[in-house]
């Protein structure tokens, strides 16, 4: 089963981190708005991703304390600041590629407002789904490319469904199609891990 959606619980944990965050922003904005930081579990600690040769790379991160990164003098601005001067602008070609074959009927349940309900479809292949732009200030020049999702027809709702927004999986008879159940996605590693990183945080409170 494929899909990239946490359930309500993981929703809530997720929505609590964004809204702690949000928080923390608010109290130190320069801090949380350099390229190079991103938080970890550990209270009082923040990664660095800052490598000798002044990339940002996860390959580089470090822990370091959250007061070592405020006096910090490599603070980089993570976002793109206007007006630019561009020397070129460089397309990728759109990339078509397939996970199995296209036009395989899948069993699909909405995330979101449409969620509980598994629906019959059909998988169209990886369909392009948003537009990436990266600015190098090095070379002056912005490249765009395509990034690609599972597209799906979903019969009865007579639109196009991408996998970022529900869960999925190949059907080889539409008539033993079955529900994806919440024990179905609370099964997925990834769903797991986000809750045990809830409950630890939820203790770290408590204690």
């Amino acid at each position: 089963m494929r899909g990239c959606v946490p359930t309500e619980g993981t929703h809530k944990a997720q929505k609590k981190e964004k809204e702690e965050t949000m928080e923390q922003k608010e109290k130190d904005p320069k801090r949380h708005d350099c390229l190079y930081w991103l938080p970890t579990l550990t209270k009082g600690v923040c990664s660095c991703l800052r490598g000798e040769d002044g990339s940002a790379m996860l390959a580089n991160a470090h822990e370091i304390p959250e007061d070592a990164c405020r006096e910090c003098p490599n603070y980089k601005y993570r976002y793109i600041e206007f007006p630019l001067t561009i020397n070129g602008i460089e397309t990728e070609p759109i990339k078509i590629w397939n996970r199995g074959e296209a036009g395989t009927l899948c069993s699909v349940r909405m995330a979101g407002e449409e969620a509980g309900k598994t629906y019959l479809g059909m998988y169209l292949g990886e369909l392009p789904w948003m537009l990436h732009t990266s600015f190098t200030e090095e070379t002056g020049v912005l490249e765009t490319s395509t990034v690609t999702n599972p597209g799906i027809w979903v019969f009865s709702l007579k639109r196009i469904v991408y996998g970022a927004e529900c869960w999925w999986r190949r059907v080889k008879d539409p008539s033993k199609i079955r529900d994806i159940t919440d024990e179905d996605i609370d099964g997925q590693w990834y769903v797991q891990m986000a809750k045990a990183l809830a409950m630890k945080e939820e203790k770290e409170e408590k204690e």
